[in-house]
């Protein structure tokens, strides 16, 4: 083989090798963000429960009694979606939408 042959022949196996390691390290980083995805959820869902309580509890009577209100009315409008939802799948049901 000659000088440009065997240079040629290296530096293309060289990038091949590279390619595949990157590749292959890739993957694993990937699939590990994947696995510590819902871990690091429940850590902030857990967060902001306990700021959220941290936040009621510095509150006064009144801030206290407005917040319960909001909440109570962000809980019938969420039973609400919720019972729309249900009426609109029992009426695709009966008479199902077209896709337009």
């Amino acid at each position: 083989m000659s000088r440009a042959a065997k240079l040629t022949f290296g530096i293309t196996s060289a990038l091949t090798i590279g390619t595949i390691t990157y590749v292959h390290f890739d993957q694993r980083w990937a699939q590990e963000a994947l696995r510590q995805g819902p871990i690091n959820d429940m850590e902030r869902v857990k967060q902001h429960r306990e700021d959220k309580q941290r936040r009621f509890d510095a509150m006064n009577d009144d801030e206290k009694a407005e917040f319960l209100r909001k909440e109570k009315v962000r809980k019938e409008l969420l039973a609400e979606h919720d019972m729309q939802l249900k009426l609109k799948e029992q009426y695709e049901k009966v008479q199902p939408l077209s896709k337009s």
